[in-house]
């Protein structure tokens, strides 16, 4: 609390005392929460009429306290093959709570469809789409398990309309811990040297560019001297199609992130008219009256 700047003439205790607040109701509404993993997919036509973007968290959790927060607060929801789908007034999104081991939430435009279901079967499942493409099965296998994040994606055409990804086939994202925090390299794979020069030369002038003006930002949002010192580490080169970007993560300064949280939700919510709502398929039955679950011992975190 000490690095969070106040405006002039704001009481820094009092400040703390409404941080600590907001925390407290939050906890006496959720419980417990354990994050695990975090997954997320990016359809390949994503774009401003089309596709999607889809972040699952695996963990434990009181799904059912979630759900009894949002009804509180009177968010919009509709039913899918049993479960609801949140869907906040003037939100392009929707987030729905499958199990006490799930959270899924999930973007796209407001002309297009959100693959809920296939989403849900997936996760029911353990059975999705991509184990089916052999060229994303090849990259996803390719990346070490081992690792705190990655990331693999091939560049389709929708992607490729952003000069940074246009002159590569593929791009792979790996990290490793360090003493300060995490070191992250990405690596984009091609046969055009001439476009990835220019695409490294864009990188490298636009991270220098990033850094300075976040850097300005940082009296009003503590959490930009973490991503202003990321900015600044970012070094990108090219050799022949290939390109290599390295950076870091100043894992010391994420509790200034967490205190940004403050700023931001007590920002005003701009108005935004209401998208069309996720249809319920017909004659689906309403969720059955929830019950407290019974809790078991958890397993072990899968590798």
């Amino acid at each position: 609390m000490k690095e969070i700047p106040v405006q002039p003439g704001q009481d820094r205790a009092a400040v703390a005392q409404s941080v600590t607040h907001m925390l407290i109701m939050a906890v006496e509404s959720v419980g417990n929460v354990r994050l695990e993993c975090l997954t997320f997919g990016v359809a390949g036509d994503v774009g401003e009429h089309s596709g999607f973007v889809v972040f699952i968290g695996h963990g434990r959790y009181d799904s059912h306290g979630i759900i009894d927060l949002l009804h509180k607060q009177h968010v919009p929801s509709n039913p899918v093959k049993g479960v609801e789908m949140f869907q906040p007034s003037g939100a392009e999104m929707v987030v729905f709570f499958p199990s006490d081991e799930y959270a899924v939430m999930m973007a796209s435009p407001r002309e297009s469809d959100k693959p809920v279901e296939q989403v849900l079967d997936a996760i029911r499942t353990g059975q999705g789409k991509l184990k089916a493409v052999p060229e994303m099965k090849k990259l996803i296998e390719g990346a070490p398990a081992d690792q705190p994040m990655w990331a693999v994606a091939k560049i389709t055409p929708a992607f490729a309309q952003a000069p940074a990804f246009a002159p590569f086939d593929t791009m792979e994202v790996q990290t490793r811990k360090t003493a300060a925090g995490i070191a992250a390299t990405i690596t984009g794979a091609g046969n055009q040297p001439e476009k990835a020069r220019a695409a490294v030369n864009m990188i490298n002038t636009g991270a220098k560019q990033a850094a300075a003006s976040v850097k300005e930002t940082e009296q009003y949002f503590p959490g930009a001297k973490v991503i202003e010192k990321a900015l600044a580490s970012v070094k990108c080169q090219a050799t022949e199609g290939n390109a290599t970007l390295t950076g870091e993560i100043d894992a010391s300064q994420s509790a200034l992130l967490i205190a940004s949280m403050y700023f931001m939700l007590a920002a005003p919510a701009h108005a935004a008219p209401d998208p069309a709502p996720i249809p319920a398929p017909a004659q689906v039955p309403a969720p059955a009256p929830r019950e407290e679950p019974v809790r078991q011992p958890a397993e072990a975190p899968p590798k």
